[in-house]
């Protein structure tokens, strides 16, 4: 069993967490990866582009057997963002 961050894992366990870590992180910052690239995208596309990658993320979890998945924006959360 391998200890990380306190809890024991199978190596396929640690290697499902890991991969989750990675794209959980992608999740959080690709707008800014992209800010220093040759892209050319709308305010509107970039609001579609964060809910495929919520709608894949999810997708993954679901796959990998996790119990917890990111919720859908509401109405209210988009008229505040």
């Amino acid at each position: 069993m391998i200890k990380y961050y306190d809890k024991k894992y199978t190596p396929n366990q640690l290697a499902k967490e890991l991969l989750i870590e990675g794209l959980e992180l992608k999740k959080e910052c690709w707008q800014e990866q992209i800010q220093y690239g040759d892209f050319k995208i709308s305010e509107k596309e970039i609001k579609q582009v964060e809910e495929q990658i919520r709608k894949r993320i999810n997708g993954i979890l679901k796959y990998m057997g996790k119990d917890y998945f990111y919720p859908e924006k509401t109405m209210i959360d988009q008229l505040l963002n």
